[in-house]
């Protein structure tokens, strides 16, 4: 959908591609868009108070950007485990009081290392393209612009959406299963004599 939008967004470039999000993958037909005429700028959804930018150059994605606590750095690395929660919050705390980044704080404590923290700065870039596919609502602005972000990352669009849209049907499934984020999944130990199919794995 690529309609006039409705509110007027303060842009960086000339605003290419404008519309609104109105299902899960709404996005699916815009992105494959930049990446196949080549684009170069930002893609920003915005959703009530949540706006998630993703920046690509020559269609490849480049960084993100969120204001969703959960895809900050430090939510990703807690999640994956790769830190616990008292290294988390020391490290926010001196990041806080010396002006750095927590990633460069972790490093220089011996918390992660330089190839942990692109692994998981990447990680994080990839978490909130995916989190863009399942967006339901919203609006969406491609701002074009040749400015290259500051960032170590190239990621191919095209993995990331082959990736996503797997996610997707995942979801879809495993919503039929669950249909309460109230469940709660527990590891059956023993585990059963029956054995799982690979899609059960």
């Amino acid at each position: 959908n690529s309609s006039s939008p409705t509110l007027s967004i303060p842009t960086a470039g000339a605003t290419a591609r404008a519309g609104e999000v109105e299902a899960v993958g709404g996005l699916i037909d815009i992105i494959p868009f930049v990446m196949h005429n080549q684009w170069s700028g930002r893609l920003a959804v915005i959703d009530g108070h949540v706006r998630k930018t993703i920046y690509f150059r020559r269609g490849d994605v480049r960084t993100a950007a969120s204001n969703v606590p959960e895809d900050r750095l430090g939510a990703i690395l807690y999640r994956y485990g790769a830190v616990t929660e008292v290294q988390l919050e020391e490290a926010a705390s001196r990041a806080a009081q010396h002006t750095s980044k927590l990633g460069q704080i972790l490093v220089e404590q011996g918390i992660l290392s330089a190839h942990d923290l692109y692994t998981y700065v990447r990680k994080q870039v990839e978490e909130i393209f995916f989190s863009l596919l399942t967006n339901r609502s919203g609006s969406f602005y491609f701002s074009r612009s040749d400015a290259d972000p500051t960032s170590q990352l190239i990621l191919s669009t095209k993995q990331l959406l082959f990736d996503g849209v797997r996610r997707i049907d995942e979801l879809s499934y495993f919503r039929e299963k669950l249909p309460s984020s109230d469940f709660v999944l527990e590891r059956r130990l023993p585990p059963p004599d029956q054995k799982l199919t690979p899609r059960e794995e």
